[in-house]
Protein backbone atom coordinates (compact mmCIF):
# COMPACT_ATOMS: atom_id res chain seq x y z
CA UNK A 1 0.00 0.00 0.00
CA UNK A 2 1.39 3.48 -0.88
CA UNK A 3 2.01 5.50 2.30
CA UNK A 4 -0.06 8.61 1.07
CA UNK A 5 -3.30 6.30 0.47
CA UNK A 6 -2.41 5.64 4.45
CA UNK A 7 -2.32 8.47 5.79
CA UNK A 8 -5.08 9.87 3.84
CA UNK A 9 -7.65 6.74 5.63
CA UNK A 10 -5.99 8.22 9.03
CA UNK A 11 -7.08 11.58 8.18
CA UNK A 12 -10.32 10.80 6.96
CA UNK A 13 -10.84 8.05 10.03
CA UNK A 14 -10.13 10.87 12.61
CA UNK A 15 -12.15 13.23 11.04
CA UNK A 16 -15.03 11.05 11.14
CA UNK A 17 -14.23 10.31 14.89
CA UNK A 18 -14.14 13.20 15.83
CA UNK A 19 -17.41 14.44 14.42
CA UNK A 20 -18.89 11.20 15.75
CA UNK A 21 -17.83 12.32 18.92
CA UNK A 22 -19.19 15.95 18.30
CA UNK A 23 -22.69 14.59 17.54
CA UNK A 24 -22.73 12.33 21.26
CA UNK A 25 -22.05 15.72 22.77
CA UNK A 26 -24.79 16.43 25.12
CA UNK A 27 -26.94 19.54 23.61
CA UNK A 28 -25.48 19.83 20.69
CA UNK A 29 -29.37 18.32 19.29
CA UNK A 30 -32.43 19.42 21.04
CA UNK A 31 -36.01 20.01 20.63
CA UNK A 32 -37.91 22.53 23.00
CA UNK A 33 -41.18 22.99 23.19
CA UNK A 34 -42.56 26.25 25.26
CA UNK A 35 -45.98 28.20 25.60
CA UNK A 36 -44.67 30.58 22.76
CA UNK A 37 -43.46 27.80 20.30
CA UNK A 38 -40.76 24.84 19.75
CA UNK A 39 -37.07 25.19 19.15
CA UNK A 40 -35.26 23.20 17.40
CA UNK A 41 -31.33 22.95 17.86
CA UNK A 42 -28.52 21.05 15.66
CA UNK A 43 -25.07 21.67 15.50
CA UNK A 44 -24.99 25.39 15.61
CA UNK A 45 -27.81 26.23 13.78
CA UNK A 46 -31.05 26.85 16.49
CA UNK A 47 -34.56 28.10 15.24
CA UNK A 48 -37.45 28.81 17.20
CA UNK A 49 -41.17 28.72 15.44
CA UNK A 50 -44.03 30.16 17.25
CA UNK A 51 -47.31 27.47 17.72
CA UNK A 52 -49.71 30.21 15.95
CA UNK A 53 -47.47 29.88 12.49
CA UNK A 54 -48.16 26.34 12.71
CA UNK A 55 -51.15 24.64 10.84
CA UNK A 56 -50.44 21.01 11.65
CA UNK A 57 -48.13 18.28 12.58
CA UNK A 58 -48.24 14.41 10.68
CA UNK A 59 -45.67 11.92 10.54
CA UNK A 60 -44.36 11.43 6.89
CA UNK A 61 -42.09 9.55 5.29
CA UNK A 62 -38.65 10.53 3.16
CA UNK A 63 -37.87 7.76 1.80
CA UNK A 64 -34.76 6.27 2.43
CA UNK A 65 -34.01 9.22 4.69
CA UNK A 66 -36.43 7.64 7.16
CA UNK A 67 -39.50 9.03 8.98
CA UNK A 68 -39.77 12.45 10.29
CA UNK A 69 -42.92 15.14 11.25
CA UNK A 70 -43.97 17.15 8.75
CA UNK A 71 -44.68 20.82 9.53
CA UNK A 72 -47.39 22.38 7.75
CA UNK A 73 -47.26 26.05 8.29
CA UNK A 74 -50.60 28.39 7.87
CA UNK A 75 -50.79 30.29 4.39
CA UNK A 76 -50.42 33.67 6.21
CA UNK A 77 -46.80 32.79 7.71
CA UNK A 78 -44.21 33.84 5.25
CA UNK A 79 -40.85 33.22 6.65
CA UNK A 80 -38.74 31.45 4.37
CA UNK A 81 -41.48 30.90 1.99
CA UNK A 82 -39.53 30.01 -1.27
CA UNK A 83 -37.40 27.17 0.03
CA UNK A 84 -40.49 25.50 2.07
CA UNK A 85 -42.23 25.69 -1.42
CA UNK A 86 -39.01 24.35 -3.02
CA UNK A 87 -38.92 21.90 -0.23
CA UNK A 88 -43.09 21.04 -0.77
CA UNK A 89 -42.24 20.15 -4.83
CA UNK A 90 -38.66 18.49 -3.93
CA UNK A 91 -40.37 15.86 -1.18
CA UNK A 92 -43.73 16.46 -0.63
CA UNK A 93 -43.20 18.25 2.79
CA UNK A 94 -42.60 22.22 3.98
CA UNK A 95 -40.22 21.45 6.54
CA UNK A 96 -40.23 18.83 9.23
CA UNK A 97 -38.68 17.38 12.87
CA UNK A 98 -35.96 14.40 12.71
CA UNK A 99 -36.22 11.47 14.69
CA UNK A 100 -33.84 12.39 16.71
CA UNK A 101 -34.69 12.15 19.88
CA UNK A 102 -35.51 9.53 22.46
CA UNK A 103 -39.07 9.22 22.23
CA UNK A 104 -41.25 7.30 19.28
CA UNK A 105 -42.62 9.55 16.58
CA UNK A 106 -45.75 8.46 17.47
CA UNK A 107 -45.44 10.16 20.90
CA UNK A 108 -43.25 13.07 19.46
CA UNK A 109 -46.44 14.13 17.47
CA UNK A 110 -48.81 13.45 19.59
CA UNK A 111 -47.06 15.48 22.39
CA UNK A 112 -46.94 18.15 19.24
CA UNK A 113 -50.22 18.29 18.26
CA UNK A 114 -51.04 18.30 22.03
CA UNK A 115 -49.13 21.92 22.64
CA UNK A 116 -50.38 22.91 18.96
CA UNK A 117 -54.33 22.74 19.99
CA UNK A 118 -53.63 24.32 23.61
CA UNK A 119 -51.13 27.51 22.86
CA UNK A 120 -51.63 27.64 18.75
CA UNK A 121 -55.38 27.91 18.34
CA UNK A 122 -56.20 28.85 21.95
CA UNK A 123 -53.83 32.21 22.24
CA UNK A 124 -52.55 31.02 25.84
Amino acid sequence: MHPLLGWMFVLFGGAFFVLACRMMTPGLTYLRLDSEGFELKSGRVRRKTKWQDVKSFRRASLGTAGSVIAIEYHPTYTKESKARSFAKVVVGIEDFIPNAYNVTLETLEKELRAWLAYYGKSGH
